[in-house]
């Protein structure tokens, strides 16, 4: 019997269901790596590999990320899932999982139409300094 092929040549299931329940693998790390490279090329190419510039992008996307997940739950629902399937995939309880804010209780917004809004700082803004000049 022959050995499974590795590497490029190794086929998994295309049967699999992977999304009943949120895990993190080297696939997932990949693309946050290769997502979060292009966010903080598209906004500042001069800071590419900076720490800071990185942080700025991945709290960026973790915003992202929970402004979109209430419209997925919703879709979910409407599209028969169970709140137990649901709990499952955002790997909480079924209690916890009706508790979370919908869609329906915020203001409705076109999201591809709205400008990008900056995350607030906690901390004050720096005192300006303004030159004087003379004409």
């Amino acid at each position: 019997m022959a050995a499974e092929p590795a590497g490029p040549w190794a086929f998994t299931d295309p049967r699999r269901d992977h999304s009943t329940t949120p895990h993190t693998d080297e696939h997932t790390m990949v693309l946050v790596e290769q997502t979060v490279e292009c966010l903080v090329l598209l906004r500042s190419p001069m800071q590419l590999g900076d720490a800071g510039a990185t942080i700025a992008a991945l709290v960026s996307l973790a915003a992202q990320i929970d402004n979109r997940l209430p419209d997925a739950v919703t879709e979910a629902r409407d599209q028969g899932y169970t709140w137990d399937a649901i709990a499952s995939r955002l790997a909480t309880t079924t209690t916890t999982a009706r508790r979370r804010p919908h869609p329906m209780e915020a203001a409705p917004r076109n999201r591809l139409n709205e400008p990008p809004q900056q995350i607030e700082n906690p901390r004050p803004p720096a005192p300006r300094v303004h030159f004087a000049t003379n004409i």
